[in-house]
C-alpha cells in the first residue's frame, strides 16, 4: 500500500512541475491510474493526463518502457468514444529515461540516483458533461522498479518488499471526469 501512495505522490509532484504554478486558467491534472477517482474539470481550462515511472536504474526504466502498453479512451455519458489514444500513440508520449536524485522525491535508496520516464498528454478539451476515461494496460514481461532498495527519507520505512516485481498481467483503470 505504501508503494501505491508513494506512486500517487510522485505523480502529483511530476504533474506540478509540468504545469508550474497553479492558477485559475491552468489545465486540471488527471492521473489515469487513479482507478475509481472523479476529477472535476473546467471546460475552458481543459485537462492533461500524466504519470511517471521511477526506478533505481536506467535499465529498469528501459525494461518498463519495452514491457508496458496502454490504450486510453474517453467515453461520453452515452458510452460513445469521444477521444482515443492507441497503444502506439501512447507509447510515443513517454520521455526518454532521465536521471534524478531520490532525495528530490523524499526517498533514500541504495543507489545514489534514480531514473525516470514521464508520460504526458497535451491539454485536452471536452464539452461540459460527464465522461469516463478507461485505461487498458498490460505488462508483457516481468518489470522490476528496484523500490525494495529504497526507504522513506524522513521515517526510514521501506517503500516495498523485495523484489518489487510486476508480473506479466493486464488490467484497466477507470476515471470519471465531470466537465463544467
Amino acid at each position: 500500500m505504501k508503494k501505491i501512495v508513494w506512486s500517487l505522490v510522485l505523480v502529483a509532484l511530476v504533474a506540478t512541475s509540468l504545469v508550474g504554478a497553479v492558477s485559475a486558467a491552468d489545465p486540471t491534472f488527471v492521473y489515469p491510474g487513479d482507478d475509481g477517482a472523479t476529477y472535476t474539470v473546467v471546460a475552458d481550462d481543459g485537462f492533461f493526463m500524466a504519470w511517471v515511472w521511477l526506478a533505481t536504474t536506467k535499465g529498469l526504466v528501459a525494461n518498463f518502457l519495452k514491457s508496458f502498453s496502454a490504450t486510453y479512451t474517453i467515453y461520453d455519458a452515452a458510452g460513445d468514444p469521444v477521444w482515443e489514444l492507441s497503444a502506439d500513440e501512447a507509447a510515443a508520449l513517454w520521455s526518454s529515461p532521465a536521471q534524478t536524485d531520490p532525495a528530490e522525491w523524499a526517498i533514500k535508496c541504495a543507489k545514489p540516483d534514480h531514473w525516470l520516464a514521464v508520460w504526458s498528454t497535451d491539454t485536452l478539451y471536452l464539452e461540459p458533461g460527464e465522461y469516463t476515461l478507461v485505461t487498458e494496460w498490460s505488462y508483457s514481461k516481468p518489470v522490476n522498479d528496484g523500490w525494495h532498495t529504497c526507504a522513506d527519507l524522513a521515517s526510514g520505512d521501506p517503500l516495498a518488499s523485495p523484489p518489487s516485481l510486476y508480473h506479466p498481467q493486464t488490467g484497466a483503470w477507470t476515471v470519471h471526469l465531470v466537465v463544467q
